[in-house]
């Protein structure tokens, strides 16, 4: 299997903003998890700050 270093220029393109989206709004989170009545552990709240899902 190809080592993530080695795909990743191909998976983004940091160059591009084609298709890039704003990061989710804390209260659109809110309203999701409202709506589908479900609790996030913290860790999602600090991972999906940056809006990469990275950390």
């Amino acid at each position: 299997m190809a080592r993530f270093e080695d795909v990743q220029q191909s998976l983004w393109d940091t160059g591009s903003d084609y298709g890039v989206q704003s990061p989710v709004a804390d209260l659109l989170v809110l309203e999701v998890k409202r709506l589908l009545d479900v609790t996030l552990p913290g860790s999602c709240s600090t991972c999906c700050a940056g809006g990469t899902g990275a950390g």
